[in-house]
């Protein structure tokens, strides 16, 4: 995960914000734009639901989640 951005997320973080946080996305808007387009993967898994919820079931080694936006832009939450 070295040299990834990363931001710290609390229990339950929703996608939207988090794409937001990690300027992955500028706006909401545009978050929503890319969830809807299947542009986001959340560990691998595509994710098109607009209410996706990051949770602890979410991380690997229940500490760092790994976002994709795109082919190659990658991301870390980390609880």
């Amino acid at each position: 995960f070295e040299g990834l951005p990363r931001v710290e997320m609390t229990e339950d973080t929703p996608l939207i914000d988090s794409l937001v946080s990690l300027k992955a996305a500028s706006s909401k808007r545009e978050a929503r734009d890319f969830i809807n387009g299947g542009g986001v993967l959340v560990n691998g898994e595509q994710v098109k639901d607009m209410n996706f919820v990051i949770t602890n079931e979410h991380t690997i080694g229940g500490t760092h989640t790994i976002i994709r936006r795109g082919k190659k832009n990658y991301y870390v939450g980390k609880k």
